[in-house]
């Protein structure tokens, strides 16, 4: 630096003293012609575009990707995504449960899935058990009312023939009690058939069973079921999630055409998811 400045210098004292010099002498005319021409900075490129093209490469069909980051929790539109969709199921098992309360006992069932069922026993007892006896229910009349009870109650049986003498029957020693529970839509119903006489060898001797219900706090039904014969009485479908209470009440006929002895049956209190 410190040699162009003095040879600067002696250039510009030349050119002012210029007189000194014929008209037709310039020493330094042709010594700039190529100063700025080379500006090394270390780095040489030789870029020649438009030339050796090599075929098959796209180059005018192109995306820049200039995707950015989300900013403060801030996803923008072109941001880069991958996701898998993974396929969820949940299985919650079937859950039904009943309760029987009856003549000083109580029955508990629980199904804990498809497919699986039992028969309960009463707690302080080996079986549940209904008895029809006129020192324990007594008897009542056609509309279910109490009319005694005792070891000789003096209640003579009931004459279907005559028109004028009041039906009498023997209720069962207790009102049982239902309720029921699931978390899937199940139905209820009540199965028996007639008593038979089991003093009888040939078993020709029949008691009717009779029933009574009442739901769910509700008054009892005027309806009265029968099991002269086998039947199944539905009590309805509920939804899941609700719970059912019934009340049923049991009486046998007692008249001139049931003979002394002592009768065997079963009463089925059953309920299954539809």
């Amino acid at each position: 630096m410190k040699k162009i400045l003095i040879m600067l210098f002696l250039i510009a004292s030349m050119v002012f003293s210029g007189a000194v010099f014929a008209d037709d002498f310039a020493p330094f005319e042709d010594w700039f012609l190529g100063y700025e021409d080379l500006q090394d900075d270390g780095i040489e490129v030789d870029f020649v575009p438009g030339e050796y093209i090599i075929d098959g490469i796209n180059r005018s069909e192109f995306y820049l990707d200039e995707n950015k980051l989300p900013i403060k929790d801030e996803l923008i539109p072109e941001r880069q995504d991958v996701s898998v969709n993974v396929e969820v199921k949940a299985y919650i098992p079937c859950y039904l449960w009943m309760e029987v309360t009856g003549n000083g006992g109580q029955t508990t069932i629980e199904s804990f899935g498809p497919g699986e069922g039992g028969i309960g026993s009463a707690s302080g007892m080996d079986t549940p058990y209904m008895y029809f006896d006129n020192e324990m229910g007594g008897f009542v009349n056609e509309d279910w009312y109490s009319i005694g009870y005792g070891r000789n109650a003096e209640i003579r049986p009931f004459d279907p023939s005559d028109s004028t003498d009041p039906a009498r029957y023997i209720q069962a020693c207790d009102i049982f009690r239902v309720n029921l529970w699931s978390n899937d839509a199940y139905t209820y119903q009540v199965e028996s058939e007639p008593l038979i006489d089991v003093d009888v060898p040939e078993g020709v001797y029949y008691l009717d069973l009779q029933m009574r219900t009442a739901l769910n706090g509700t008054t009892w039904e005027p309806i009265t079921h029968s099991f002269a014969e086998f039947s199944e009485v539905n009590f309805g479908d509920y939804d899941p999630l609700i719970s059912l209470e019934a009340y049923h009440q049991f009486r046998v006929p007692y008249d001139i055409n049931t003979p002394h002895g002592k009768y065997e049956g079963t009463v089925i209190f059953r309920a299954y998811t539809i």
